[in-house]
């Protein structure tokens, strides 16, 4: 248990300046590495219940588990005023950051108190390289998931965003029941009543798995920084939500900051429209385009946009609407938390390759023949007529469809098992360069002259200056954002602080015992 007498203000520098060697009584082989200690903090409340309820001593041998009783889920009681996961990024709540590390002061603690010689370590220049190097791991998951959906969408087979959604469920579920089986848990994810848990993850896991559906079709049809820069405005939309359900207001500023987002964000995806108007007119020489032709672009481009937007709208509508459900089961493991979601998400995937697919497309062409596009119309779709219950490898041939469902894989598991751990405005920081980063990756692997090319650096001399402009108004007024929130909510840790040494202070007053000097 934390020492109630280090804060998270001191307890790493203090571990830096007291600690510069391991114990010499602890061996190398009994010090917990940097990633044990926080593997074995997510989920360490849920392993200890459990634990104490089947009266099973940590360390010693766990019977099979057939001969264990089914134990009761366990469950925690959300706090009345806590705000976490999708609500800390508009309220600045939640995640606080540790002194000296890019975790959360809770898990920060947790390493100093495991291991104080990693904590030292983190505070010294190889663990700011470390720490450095989890960051751009993370921007470069995020960047590149939507450029290789980008490139598998412009080649001969297409995407299906249905199928590679059920792919990555199915793989997700074993996965997780690979790992609770390896590390005998069986107990945590069968517990008595499991499958009510199951029941209790529906909304999120058929939430979770319709709006990467809807990010995957939005990707088709925008260019890939587009659409990464049009979904900053889910900041502005999580706000308003938490605003009218939660009553959490934002001072004026932040306000301020959000419109300005939106508006910086709105431009951005106008400005680069412009530009392929102007490109298509260059390659022309000349030539007026046609009215077929510029219906084909602004239709493209207004689908993309509304399917876009809609998919912001219901992702800040799930993530608040899911907040209690995931607050309540926070201290349960994450890769169980994965199962939970996974097995309702896999059919609401099966729902989507069987019905909503069809019904889309259906409805764009149907859009395309009023408009008289409907060879346009028919390039950006192609893989969504696709049938996973008929072929479930197709695409597996290609070899981009790989790095699209490692991509994917890895944001689903990789980023979000880090994000639990790292704090709020390290996780705005990473998203929002990973946004600035996606125009250039761009334009070095979506816009090669020669087709099949993929890295093309000097495509980077096509960058333009209202175009960076643009993108670097769409990051400073993010990390403005950011920036403003976290120095709202330290102001409003200090002034906490002081309040209660000012009422220690009275207390001692009172008892008619002056301050000790």
């Amino acid at each position: 248990m934390a020492d109630p007498m280090l804060n998270d203000n001191s307890v790493l520098s203090t571990a830096s300046m007291e600690v510069e060697e391991p114990p010499p009584q602890a061996s190398r082989a009994s010090r917990k590495s940097l990633t044990q200690i926080i593997f074995a903090h997510d989920g360490a409340a849920a392993r200890q219940s459990h634990s104490m309820t089947s009266g099973h001593v940590p360390g010693a041998s766990r019977p099979s588990l057939a001969s264990q009783p089914l134990l009761a889920c366990r469950e925690t009681v959300p706090e009345a005023d806590g705000q976490s996961g999708a609500l800390e990024v508009v309220m600045g709540t939640g995640g606080r950051a540790g002194r000296n590390s890019i975790f959360t002061a809770e898990v920060e603690e947790t390493i100093i108190h495991e291991d104080p010689a990693q904590a030292s370590w983190l505070a010294s220049r190889s663990g700011h390289l470390f720490q450095l190097l989890l960051c751009c791991s993370l921007i470069a998951i995020s960047v590149y998931v939507t450029v290789f959906q980008k490139i598998m969408s412009k080649r001969s087979g297409g995407i299906d965003p249905a199928a590679i959604n059920i792919d990555i469920s199915l793989f997700s579920i074993l996965a997780a029941l690979g790992i609770v089986f390896y590390k005998k848990e069986q107990h945590i994810l069968f517990c008595e009543g499991w499958y009510w848990k199951v029941a209790k993850f529906a909304l999120p896991g058929f939430g979770f798995a319709l709006t990467s559906y809807l990010g995957i079709v939005a990707v088709i049809f925008l260019p890939a920084d587009t659409s990464k820069v049009l979904e900053q405005t889910r900041l502005l939309v999580l706000a308003g939500m938490s605003k009218l359900w939660f009553k959490k207001g934002q001072s004026s500023t932040a306000w301020n900051s959000l419109i300005v987002i939106t508006l910086a964000s709105i431009c951005y995806a106008q400005m680069k429209e412009m530009e392929k108007d102007i490109a298509t007119a260059n390659k022309q020489e000349g030539r007026a385009a046609t009215d077929s032709e510029e219906k084909k672009n602004d239709f493209l481009f207004i689908v993309g946009v509304v399917i876009c937007l809609g998919n912001v709208v219901l992702q800040s509508f799930v993530s608040i609407w899911c907040e209690g459900i995931l607050k309540s089961e926070k201290e349960t493991p994450f890769y169980i938390q994965k199962f939970y979601i996974e097995v309702p998400g896999l059919f609401c995937g099966f729902l989507l390759a069987l019905a909503v697919n069809p019904l889309m497309v259906a409805a764009l062409e149907a859009l395309g023949r009023s408009l008289g596009i409907e060879k346009a119309v028919e390039r950006p779709i192609q893989g969504m007529k696709g049938n996973w219950f008929a072929n479930p490898f197709e695409g597996w041939d290609d070899f981009f469809f790989y790095l699209v469902f490692i991509f994917m894989i890895s944001k689903s598991w990789v980023s979000g098992f880090l994000v639990k751990q790292l704090s709020s405005i390290v996780k705005q920081l990473c998203a929002v360069i990973a946004v600035g980063i996606t125009y250039f990756t761009s334009l070095i692997h979506l816009q090669c002259p020669t087709k099949g090319d993929f890295f093309c650096l000097g495509n980077l001399k096509s960058a333009t200056f209202p175009m960076m402009a643009m993108d670097l108004c769409v990051i400073l007024s993010v990390v403005g954002y950011a920036l403003a929130g976290n120095e709202a909510n330290e102001r409003e840790k200090m002034k906490k602080e002081a309040e209660e040494a000012r009422a220690a202070l009275n207390r001692t007053t009172t008892d008619g015992d002056g301050p000790d000097v």
